[in-house]
């Protein structure tokens, strides 16, 4: 939950009104300036003369908070497990406490648009290494 806040853009985009945008900086899907395609690398726009792979981090325009690629380019695998939400009312739910299995967010290059949606859950393995998932690095402040 903690990633999909970030990825929304956090209190900024509460503030701007645009919290609730299906992908990070945009809620519009497509190639078109203002849309996916300014903020993220995904399939149709990244076998366009881009080597099909994953690209640097800051090529395309950040969401609110500043945070590039949080949607598309590598998928982002969070600390969570992955399982099924539980039922009734939770804040923040971790998952199991003990797997391989990590939530994946937000899509990567080889995505189609609508796969790099931040309020998508996929599955990855902790263990294994991809040319087209990644992680990132994040602390909680005091």
């Amino acid at each position: 939950m903690e990633w999909e806040f970030a990825a929304r853009g956090g209190i900024p985009a509460q503030n701007a009104g645009s919290f609730d945008d299906s992908y990070a900086g945009t809620n519009v899907a497509g190639t078109e300036a203002g849309q996916l395609g300014d903020y993220a690398w995904y399939k149709d726009n990244s076998d366009i003369g881009h080597g099909k792979q994953s690209q640097p981090v800051g090529t395309k325009l950040p969401n609110e908070l500043g945070l590039y690629d949080m949607s598309g380019n590598v998928i982002n695998l969070v600390w969570d497990m992955r399982d099924d939400y539980p039922t009734g009312v939770h804040n923040n739910p971790t998952g199991p406490t003990t797997s391989n299995t990590r939530v994946a967010r937000g899509g990567n290059w080889l995505s189609r648009a609508n796969n790099c949606n931040i309020s998508g859950r996929g599955m990855g393995d902790a263990m294994t290494r991809s040319h087209s998932a990644g992680f990132r690095v994040s602390r909680r402040t005091p």
